[in-house]
Protein backbone atom coordinates (compact mmCIF):
# COMPACT_ATOMS: atom_id res chain seq x y z
CA UNK A 1 0.00 0.00 0.00
CA UNK A 2 1.19 3.47 -0.78
CA UNK A 3 -0.46 6.81 -0.27
CA UNK A 4 0.37 10.45 0.04
CA UNK A 5 0.35 11.95 3.54
CA UNK A 6 -3.14 12.86 4.72
CA UNK A 7 -4.21 15.50 7.26
CA UNK A 8 -4.18 14.01 10.79
CA UNK A 9 -2.69 10.78 9.44
CA UNK A 10 -1.60 8.41 12.17
CA UNK A 11 -1.28 4.67 12.71
CA UNK A 12 0.81 1.80 14.03
CA UNK A 13 3.74 2.87 11.86
CA UNK A 14 3.64 6.47 13.06
CA UNK A 15 2.16 9.76 11.96
CA UNK A 16 4.48 10.36 9.00
CA UNK A 17 5.44 13.85 10.12
CA UNK A 18 9.12 13.13 9.47
CA UNK A 19 9.90 12.99 13.21
CA UNK A 20 10.64 9.40 14.24
CA UNK A 21 11.05 10.55 17.85
CA UNK A 22 7.27 10.96 18.23
CA UNK A 23 6.47 7.49 16.86
CA UNK A 24 7.48 5.31 19.80
CA UNK A 25 5.12 2.47 20.66
CA UNK A 26 3.97 4.32 23.79
CA UNK A 27 3.26 7.56 21.88
CA UNK A 28 1.37 5.75 19.13
CA UNK A 29 -0.78 3.94 21.71
CA UNK A 30 -1.36 7.15 23.70
CA UNK A 31 -2.63 8.80 20.51
CA UNK A 32 -5.00 5.87 20.01
CA UNK A 33 -3.44 5.10 16.66
CA UNK A 34 -2.31 1.57 17.44
CA UNK A 35 -5.68 -0.15 17.35
CA UNK A 36 -8.29 -0.56 14.64
CA UNK A 37 -11.92 -0.95 15.62
CA UNK A 38 -13.98 -3.75 14.06
CA UNK A 39 -15.99 -1.27 12.01
CA UNK A 40 -12.84 0.39 10.63
CA UNK A 41 -11.04 -2.70 9.36
CA UNK A 42 -10.73 -2.35 5.57
CA UNK A 43 -10.01 -6.06 5.15
CA UNK A 44 -12.69 -8.73 5.28
CA UNK A 45 -11.24 -10.57 8.29
CA UNK A 46 -8.66 -10.33 11.02
CA UNK A 47 -5.60 -12.54 10.73
CA UNK A 48 -4.88 -15.06 13.45
CA UNK A 49 -1.39 -14.49 14.82
CA UNK A 50 0.70 -17.24 16.35
CA UNK A 51 3.20 -16.47 19.11
CA UNK A 52 6.63 -17.86 18.25
CA UNK A 53 9.23 -19.52 20.43
CA UNK A 54 11.66 -16.71 19.57
CA UNK A 55 9.21 -14.09 20.81
CA UNK A 56 8.72 -16.07 24.01
CA UNK A 57 12.48 -16.24 24.54
CA UNK A 58 12.82 -12.50 23.88
CA UNK A 59 10.11 -11.75 26.41
CA UNK A 60 12.07 -13.66 29.03
CA UNK A 61 15.11 -11.50 28.19
CA UNK A 62 13.30 -8.24 28.85
CA UNK A 63 15.70 -6.01 30.80
CA UNK A 64 14.70 -6.15 34.46
CA UNK A 65 14.42 -2.37 34.69
CA UNK A 66 11.75 -2.41 31.95
CA UNK A 67 9.50 -5.24 33.19
CA UNK A 68 7.19 -3.08 35.35
CA UNK A 69 6.89 -0.46 32.60
CA UNK A 70 6.13 -3.19 30.07
CA UNK A 71 3.43 -4.70 32.31
CA UNK A 72 1.80 -1.28 32.78
CA UNK A 73 1.96 -0.54 29.05
CA UNK A 74 0.30 -3.86 28.25
CA UNK A 75 -2.51 -2.99 30.66
CA UNK A 76 -2.82 0.54 29.25
CA UNK A 77 -2.89 -0.56 25.62
CA UNK A 78 -6.05 -2.55 26.23
CA UNK A 79 -4.64 -5.96 25.34
CA UNK A 80 -7.59 -8.33 25.27
CA UNK A 81 -5.76 -11.65 24.87
CA UNK A 82 -2.43 -13.18 25.80
CA UNK A 83 -0.84 -12.57 22.39
CA UNK A 84 -1.78 -8.88 22.40
CA UNK A 85 -0.57 -8.61 26.02
CA UNK A 86 2.80 -10.14 25.11
CA UNK A 87 3.10 -7.98 21.98
CA UNK A 88 2.54 -4.82 24.03
CA UNK A 89 5.22 -5.96 26.48
CA UNK A 90 7.68 -6.70 23.65
CA UNK A 91 7.11 -3.19 22.31
CA UNK A 92 8.40 -1.72 25.56
CA UNK A 93 11.14 -4.28 26.15
CA UNK A 94 12.61 -4.18 22.65
CA UNK A 95 10.67 -1.61 20.61
CA UNK A 96 12.53 1.07 18.69
CA UNK A 97 15.50 -1.26 18.29
CA UNK A 98 16.64 -0.64 14.73
CA UNK A 99 18.81 -3.73 14.96
CA UNK A 100 16.32 -6.13 16.56
CA UNK A 101 16.83 -8.80 13.89
CA UNK A 102 20.62 -8.63 14.26
CA UNK A 103 20.30 -8.70 18.07
CA UNK A 104 18.04 -11.76 17.89
CA UNK A 105 20.50 -13.59 15.63
CA UNK A 106 23.42 -12.65 17.88
CA UNK A 107 21.53 -14.14 20.83
CA UNK A 108 21.13 -17.35 18.86
CA UNK A 109 17.35 -17.06 18.76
Amino acid sequence: LTMTPQPNQDGCCGNFDGNAADDTSRQVMERGAGRIGNGDNMFNHRTHIEWTDVEEKLLKLCPQNRVAEAEQFAADCGAQDSIAWKACKLDICFGNNEHALRMTKELGL
